[in-house]
Parts: structure tokens; C-alpha cells; sequence
């Protein structure tokens, strides 16, 4: 049978599309490896220098997140333990990206944190960057204006207590935050501080590094604020 140079192209085309598939398979593949590699790495030195352990599977994939994470992870793996007094965790959750053909192509990552803190927290409260488009409008509308115009510009804080969110926002934190916590969001619930990572911010040590952000943040909170919203004994 001979093919028409219709034809030809048709199958040219396919084959072209095909041999791209795969190639972006293989290098998602690759990629993937050498993420899982640099991550055990990390895993491997938050476990000795803070003494956690080791956690993968459902058992991380069950412990607590933002709410801003809503994909079904596929595969989950991090530390936990108690850190300075308190449970503390670090999960990266990993989710496939699919083709056309409903092939894995490549990876999501997100990465979340969590800290339990002896705080009754009367309403959730969220600090997370603000975002901008191309002529600087404020993309995410603003909760609370803070007397600080620098973190406003930073930093988008939202919370339906005022009083609880007055008490928190010191200018200490405020500073730490713009200082030390560029791009990443924060939520305080259910006497939880939680922390989502951007994945563009895993460069090497990230680890460590936002374990952390949260013993950080949790211990810049005023002595005061821990005594008026004590946790719930129900």
C-alpha cells in the first residue's frame, strides 16, 4: 500500500509528537530521580540535626496543611518530630502532571510545614505574599492594613478577629517576616501554625531552612498573646 503524501505527513507528525512524549517522559523521569535523591539528602540532615524522623506514604500524606492545598498527593515523604518542645513537620507532596495521552510527563511539588503552638486561635488567620500584575495592581484583596506600609506591600494578612490579629502582628514579627520569609504563606488554625513553600524557593538546604521559619515564627508570637487565647481544653 502506498501512501499518499497527505498521508505521510499525517504520520510524520504523529511520529514527531510521539518521540516529544517520550523524551519528556524520560527526562521527567530523570529529573525526578535526582529531586528524590537531593531531597533524602535534606531529609537525611534535618533527622540528625533536630532529631526527627523519617515519615513517607499515607501516614504524610495525612498530617495537617494549608488550606490553600487541594490536589490528591500521589506521593508524600518528610520529617516530623518534636522540635523545641512541640510537634513540628515538613512534608514535600508529590503529584503527576499529565499529557494529552494521560501520561505522567513530569512532577508537582509542594511542600508544606506545620507546628503545634499552645495558642486557642478564635478565628484563622493568613499571611501570604501579595501578588501583582504587569502594572502593579493588587491582585489579592487586603484583610487588614498594618501601620507598617512596607510589610502592606509585602504581605497580604487576613483574620475576621481583629483584636487576635492586632495582638500578633507586633512590628518584631512583621520585620522577621519581610526579612526571613519572603514568598511564603503562613496560617495559624485550629492551634496549628501551618506553612506552604513555593516550589521555586527548594533550592538546596530548604529544609532546615523553613523548619525554621516556623519554630521561628511560632516563638516571635508575645508571651501576652499565648496567655489571653489559651488552647481549648474540650
Amino acid at each position: 500500500m502506498q501512501l499518499v503524501p497527505g498521508a505521510l505527513l499525517v504520520v510524520a507528525m504523529f511520529a514527531v509528537l510521539l518521540g516529544a512524549e517520550v523524551f519528556q517522559g524520560v527526562r521527567a523521569k530523570r529529573d525526578s530521580e535526582r529531586h528524590q535523591a537531593e531531597l533524602m539528602d535534606e531529609l537525611h540532615g534535618v533527622i540528625d540535626a533536630f532529631k526527627m524522623s523519617y515519615v513517607e506514604g499515607e501516614y504524610a500524606a495525612s498530617l495537617p496543611v494549608h488550606s490553600g492545598w487541594s490536589s490528591a498527593p500521589k506521593h508524600a515523604m518528610g520529617v516530623r518530630g518534636v522540635v523545641r518542645g512541640f510537634d513540628t513537620w515538613i512534608v514535600e507532596y508529590r503529584s503527576p502532571i499529565k499529557s494529552r495521552w494521560n501520561t505522567t510527563i513530569a512532577w508537582r511539588y509542594d511542600v508544606h510545614g506545620g507546628r503545634r503552638i499552645a495558642l486557642g486561635v478564635p478565628e484563622p488567620l493568613a499571611i501570604r505574599p501579595q501578588l501583582r500584575d504587569e502594572i502593579g495592581t493588587e491582585l489579592i484583596y487586603r484583610d487588614i492594613t498594618t501601620e507598617s506600609a512596607e510589610f502592606n506591600d509585602a504581605f497580604v494578612f487576613t483574620c475576621r478577629d481583629r483584636r487576635f490579629a492586632s495582638d500578633l502582628m507586633h512590628p518584631l514579627l512583621m520585620t522577621w517576616l519581610m526579612d526571613e520569609c519572603s514568598g511564603l504563606t503562613f496560617e495559624i488554625r485550629d492551634e496549628m501554625l501551618l506553612l506552604k513553600i513555593p516550589a521555586r524557593q527548594l533550592e538546596t538546604g530548604w529544609t532546615a531552612r523553613w523548619l525554621g521559619a516556623l519554630v521561628g515564627f511560632a516563638e516571635r508570637i508575645p508571651a501576652f498573646v499565648y496567655d489571653d487565647h489559651p488552647p481549648s481544653r474540650s
